[in-house]
Order: C-alpha cells, then structure tokens, then sequence
C-alpha cells in the first residue's frame, strides 16, 4: 500500500467515526410514561391548585404553591424541563434536584406542578441551550442574545391531569 492509499484510507475511517460519534450523540427524550400520571413527590393534598396566570397576579414568588397549565413543550434531549403555559403568561419548569425528568408526550396535557416560582436572570449561554434542546434551528440559537429577567418553576411533584 502507498502512502497515499494509506491516507485515503485514514481519512475514511476518521470520517466514519465521527459521523457514527455525531449520530449517537443525539439525545432523544426516552421517559416512559408514568401509569399513574405523577412524577416526582406526590402532590400534596392540603393544598388547592391555582391557575399560572393568579399565581403571577399575586406575586407568590418564593413559596410553595400548586399551578395547574398546559404543557406546552419538554426538552427533547432528556425531559429535564417543560414549558407552562396559562393565557399569555409562560414560565420553564425544572424539576428539583433533577430528581425526576417528563416524557414528551406531556406536551399539550394540562398538569398540576407543585413547587416555588421565582424571578431568575437566565444567562445567553443557558437560553441558547434550551433553544438547543427545544430544537431550534443553528439561525433561531445564534439569533439569542443577552440574558433574560423571567419566571422560573422548581417542581417537587408534578400530576397529569
């Protein structure tokens, strides 16, 4: 074999490799969907859930509540966060302690979360990699700038309505 044949070669295995590394890289959100509609800490029972938009209203930021919405969108990587939505109000959800992750077919499903909303600052670098995992285009993540002041959720426990 020439030198030249050996670098043909080498070059064809390293572009293989790394299209296979590429292909397997890809997350997909694999959650099961739980029999009994509940992930993480059962929601509690002393409590009565209120729509996202009065909990905004009132500004209960910082104690635990229980919001009822509709799921909008989940991350499609791993199902560590979804999206609420209740009128024109919108807040991200994170599960505490990443002690339990959704599947994606709660999109469009109205849930109960429990849990405390905060104010946060989201940083450029996380906002374009929830863009990433919401599977925005390269254009719509480049297109992110600056960091966001906006509403965040950390759920305990979370029940499909």
């Amino acid at each position: 074999m020439n030198r030249e044949n050996g670098m043909r070669i080498l070059v064809i295995v390293l572009a293989l490799v790394l299209s296979s590394t590429a292909v397997m890289a890809q997350k997909t959100n694999k959650v099961k969907e739980s029999k009994t509609g509940t992930y993480g800490a059962p929601i509690s029972e002393s409590m009565t859930p209120v729509t996202l938009s009065d909990v905004i209203k009132a500004k209960t930021y910082g104690k635990t509540v229980q919001v009822t919405a509709k799921v909008i969108d989940v991350c499609s990587a791993a199902g560590c966060w979804m999206i609420l939505k209740d009128g024109s109000n919108e807040v991200r959800v994170s599960f505490k302690d990443y002690g339990f992750f959704v599947p994606s077919s709660l999109k469009s499903k109205t849930v109960i979360v429990e849990g405390v909303l905060t104010e946060v600052v989201t940083s450029e670098e996380d906002r374009r990699h929830y863009a990433e995992d919401a599977g925005a285009t390269k254009e719509e993540i480049q297109a992110i700038k600056g960091e966001k002041r906006e509403l965040a959720f950390e759920a305990t426990g979370l029940e499909k309505k």
